[in-house]
């Protein structure tokens, strides 16, 4: 299903994959997916605030979780997905869907946590107990993509492109946090000049 992933959520399957193996596990859990999700810069943490749940409680949750997971010396990094995380593929696709995405994100996989399907996982458990439900993970992730949908592989409907690459010098300046300019009086009453023009270079 891979190539129905988002380059997002490509990079989170394989940082998930990493931490299984640097934990010994043998066995590839949503666990791995969620707590690696919280760890990087999938949008994830952002979509459990502002669905009012501490990212730093689920990623305690998770920890407890992964813990306790059977640990393999001398595997040689070998490492197999568990029936639930193949389940959480098979459900994130249909969640893309039902939101009219064409590729799977990171928050799909979420929504396919959350699911009936899914019910009674100790990952799921996990979440609810810290206040996440699936109502409000829908409405969260409504919220933060604005309309946005995941159309393309590099599709990142969770990220502000411009918040993540660049500075508002505006709103720095608002703040009072740009450093003073000194010595350049001619340069700045150009800007000026340039700027209150009304018909060009505006």
């Amino acid at each position: 299903m891979s190539q129905k992933f988002t380059e997002a959520a490509q990079s989170l399957i394989q940082s998930a994959q990493n931490d299984a193996i640097r934990r010994d596990h043998q066995e590839f859990l949503p666990e791995h997916i969620f707590y690696s999700a919280l760890q990087g810069d999938s949008g994830i943490p952002d979509v459990l605030r502002s669905g009012g749940v501490d990212p730093k409680a689920a990623q305690n949750a998770l920890e407890v979780l992964l813990s306790h997971g059977v640990k393999v010396q001398g595997g040689a990094g070998n490492l197999y997905p568990s029936g639930i995380v193949n389940q959480l593929f098979v459900q994130a696709e249909d969640e893309a869907k039902n939101i009219g995405d064409s590729f799977i994100a990171p928050e799909h996989f979420l929504l396919a946590l959350l699911s009936s399907k899914l019910e009674g996982t100790g990952v799921q458990k996990a979440f609810r107990e810290v206040g996440l439900t699936k109502k409000g993970l829908a409405d969260a992730i409504e919220k933060i993509r604005k309309g946005k949908k995941v159309d393309t592989p590099n599709s990142d409907a969770l990220t502000n492109s411009l918040e993540k690459y660049c500075r508002d010098l505006t709103q720095l300046a608002g703040k009072q946090k740009l450093d003073p300019v000194i010595g350049r009086d001619e340069e700045i009453r150009r800007v000026i000049q340039v700027l209150s023009r009304r018909t060009k270079n505006n």
